[in-house]
Parts: C-alpha cells; structure tokens; sequence
C-alpha cells in the first residue's frame, strides 16, 4: 500500500495524451487567443486617438474647428496656395446682437443660436472649406481655390440684398 500511494505521487495523473497533435491544436489557438487579444488593443488605441483627435481639434459645443485647429490647417492651405498659385480666401462673420440674445433669452438659448448658426453654415460650404470657431459669436472660414474677387463680389451682391430686410440675416 505505501508503494501505491508514493507511485502516485511521482507520476502526476495526465489529462491530455501530449501527443504532436493536441500540442500544435492548444499552440495554434494560444496564439490565435492572442492575436485577437493585439487586435482588439489595436483597434481600441485607434478608435481612442481619433476621439482624442477629435476633442483636440473641435469645438466642443458646434462641432467646428477650433481655433488651433484652424491656424494648423490654414498654415497647410496658405502653403498650398503659395505654391500652386491658387486663390484662397477667409471670411470672418459673427452673430449680430448676440449678447442681447444670452441677455434676454439665457445663455441656453444663446448656444442654440450658436450651434444652428454653425450647422447652416457647415452646410453651405464646400469639401475642402474649413469652419471654424473663433470664439464667442465669432466664426472664421477658411475658402481653399476661391477666387477673391469673385468672392467678394459674390458677397457684396449679398449684402445689398440683405440690407432692405435690415439686420439679423443670411442672404446666400
């Protein structure tokens, strides 16, 4: 009976006949565990540094560029526009009255003037135009290709259209 009991001991009970088989089977899905594990870390690092990006780059409450943002990519469309010799032009707008706005209404509505202000103009722009929030009321747009003059004549006829309705308008 001693000797039973001391062979058991020395020979650990085998739950798996390691033959070549179950080894490369149990190797092949360790590694395959683990690659889904590197994928799956990959694919969060991504989605984390576009969201970073993102915040980084946009204003929080209109989706705009911000400020930083805006200077970097114009720095890029300036340098472009130097060197193809195209056309490239800014417009700088803000909203008319708009602390009379926050004052009567509250600061509530004052950012829902703001972000529709933001969407309609986001809507009207081009691909490669670039929106951008200055601060406050203030928005900056940045026209890659477009001509000055045409632009300014294009903005001018606007204004006259406008100016009969009086102010707190958009004429396109």
């Amino acid at each position: 009976m001693p000797n039973e009991l001391h062979d058991s001991i020395d020979q650990p009970d085998e739950l798996f006949d390691y033959n070549l088989v179950q080894q490369v089977y149990l190797g092949m899905f360790s590694l395959g565990v683990f690659g889904l594990s590197i994928g799956f870390i990959l694919l969060a690092n991504e989605r984390l540094r576009v969201e970073l990006e993102f915040m980084a780059t946009r204003d929080p409450m209109t989706h705009a560029f911000n400020r930083r943002a805006f200077f970097s990519r114009g720095a890029i469309e300036w340098a472009r526009s130097q060197r193809s010799g195209r056309p490239l032009a800014v417009i700088t707008s803000d909203i008319d009255f708009f602390k009379k706005v926050n004052d009567t209404h509250g600061h509530h509505v004052g950012d829902l003037v703001i972000k529709d202000y933001a969407n309609r103009s986001a809507q009207m722009l081009r691909l490669p135009d670039i929106l951008a929030r200055f601060g406050g009321e203030e928005f900056v747009i940045l026209l890659p290709e477009t001509d000055i003059e045409a632009l300014i004549s294009e903005a001018d006829a606007a204004l006259y259209r406008a100016k009969p309705g009086g102010r707190n308008r958009v004429e396109a």
